[in-house]
């Protein structure tokens, strides 16, 4: 398989997107992704794959999981690596967690895709549960860096909690030389 034309051909897909920006309809988020270490090099180097499922659920149906809250995103990761992308659009829809839970299911999903690329998933009266962000469709989302993280854990009677996360080193694509190709070096 040429990853090197599919790259070309997302980029040139996001280059067309991001120049019919007009009167900021358009906008852009920047959100991590939680993954399993085994997943990370194939994610930055072909992008999302929308045939190959999460191991962590789709409460919200199917499509990328990504949070603008590293901590959050870092209790999706099994190493000390989170993944750091971009989603762009201008079909996108802010809900509580529970309006989603309880309208979004398999029966309206086509309806809700066919509406939106993304569901930003909020709970203004709750700050306990972060903000989700549900990308819908996979070609909106492009990985931008990786960012390396050390977890505090503390332990409490025998069970681990995560008190924070700390930012040891951020790689950005396009910074100091780096390329999707030599980003892991």
């Amino acid at each position: 398989m040429d990853y090197h034309y599919k790259y070309l051909k997302y980029k040139n897909k996001y280059s067309q997107l991001k120049n019919i920006i007009k009167g900021g309809t358009i906008k852009e988020f920047i959100a991590y992704h939680g993954t399993d270490e085994k997943n990370i090099p194939s994610i930055f180097l072909n992008g999302f794959d929308p045939k190959i499922k999460s191991g962590y659920g789709s409460i919200f149906g199917s499509g990328v999981y990504l949070t603008p809250d590293l901590k959050y995103a870092s209790t999706y990761s099994d190493c000390d690596k989170v993944l750091i992308c971009k989603i762009i659009t201008d079909k996108y829809i802010t809900v509580t967690q529970h309006f989603a839970q309880s309208h979004f299911n398999k029966k309206n999903y086509d309806e809700i895709k066919s509406k939106y690329d993304l569901i930003i998933v909020e709970d203004q009266n709750d700050k306990n549960i972060p903000v989700e962000y549900v990308c819908l469709d996979y070609t909106k989302v492009k990985v931008i860096g990786l960012k390396i993280i050390e977890k505090i854990i503390e332990e409490h009677d025998y069970q681990e909690n995560l008190v924070d996360v700390k930012t040891i080193d951020c790689k950005i694509i396009g910074e100091n030389g780096l390329t999707k190709e030599n980003i892991f070096l």
